[in-house]
């Protein structure tokens, strides 16, 4: 009984591999024939099937996130010229994409965060006109001239003003 469920297991997987491209063929002709019939379908099933993931899968997807993020942010800063646009700084790990005109915290609402590097980089232009490149010093040392911080500041002040 047992080694007959295994011997049928084994001659679909080996059928739906000889197989494969008619197959393929056939739901892309069914998606096309039934459109929005295939995201009600996917609805059903992931109510009734629900997925069940791993801690493995999670730490796995945890850090091929970051991988990937890390690689779209180091590649936009080669694209953007490597170095602090105001200072010429140019060790990556204090560097910041900045949004010339502010901006930047209604833009990743309306992307999502983990999106942002990847729309960017994805762009056919590099929107030279509204990003650049400063280093952390130089981007804080920005927002508080413009105003840009959370916490609106009423009078700039400077450290002989305090002292």
């Amino acid at each position: 009984m047992y080694k007959d469920k295994i011997k049928e297991k084994e001659t679909k997987r080996r059928y739906y591999a000889l197989h494969r491209k008619e197959r393929d063929a056939y739901y892309d002709q069914w998606i096309k024939d039934h459109p929005g019939k295939s995201a009600e379908y996917n609805k059903k099933y992931r109510k009734t099937h629900p997925q069940k993931r791993t801690e493995k899968s999670r730490v796995y997807a945890a850090e091929w996130s970051k991988k990937f993020n890390v690689s779209k942010r180091l590649e936009l800063l080669r694209l953007y010229g490597g170095k602090c646009t105001r200072c010429g700084f140019d060790d990556f790990r204090a560097l910041q994409i900045d949004h010339i005109d502010g901006g930047g915290t209604r833009e990743c609402r309306a992307i999502g965060r983990h999106n942002m590097y990847k729309k960017m980089v994805e762009s056919k232009s590099l929107h030279k006109n509204e990003y650049q490149i400063l280093c952390a010093n130089c981007n804080w040392i920005k927002r508080y001239e413009n105003n840009e911080t959370k916490r609106r500041v009423i009078q700039k002040l400077r450290i002989e003003d305090i002292l």
